[in-house]
């Protein structure tokens, strides 16, 4: 529980849930999941991400956690929390979060040093981050280029476009 983050001021029935989902099927965790959730026990979902082996589970929660990304980015940078902001931001594969985290580090430093360290990755989930990347820093010939070498026609053809080349 400790690790989990309940303390003494958490409510009971949030406890209870905790205790559930470790005895629970796979649907029972996943229900307690929704719970947590709409309780807005965010922490508890994330930390609970994070101990879970399942991995049907995992995806399940992965699905109700980018549902709910905004709300938690929203979180950390009222708490000045800025790392942690980019950290639930890099869970998802979403473009829009992809954009958002380029957006936050153009904001709070590090955009140029995301660019260049992703530059050379073979990793897909690198790649659009760097394509995001690119988009937010605004070099339109630069991101069709890249896009080009990397194969990603739709962002191509986008960068083409703001490039002012219909054709």
């Amino acid at each position: 529980m400790v690790r989990l983050g309940v303390t003494p001021d958490t409510p009971p029935k949030i406890i209870e849930l905790v205790d559930g989902y470790f005895e629970a099927s796979i649907k029972g965790k996943i229900s307690v999941a929704e719970k947590l959730r709409d309780n807005k026990e965010y922490d508890i979902l994330l930390r609970l991400l994070k101990m879970e082996s399942n991995l049907g589970v995992v995806e399940r929660m992965r699905a109700l956690i980018a549902e709910i990304i905004p709300k938690i980015v929203r979180e950390r940078l009222n708490a000045n929390e800025i790392q942690g902001a980019k950290d639930i931001l890099l869970m998802s594969d979403q473009f829009k979060h992809l954009i958002q985290y380029a957006h936050l580090l153009g904001e709070t430093g590090g955009l140029d040093q995301e660019i260049a360290r992703l530059r050379g990755s073979k990793s897909k989930t690198d790649q659009a981050r760097y394509l995001a990347c690119l988009r937010v820093q605004g070099d339109v010939a630069l991101l069709r280029e890249e896009a080009r070498r990397l194969g990603d026609k739709d962002t191509e053809v986008l960068a083409a476009l703001l490039d002012g080349d219909h054709i």
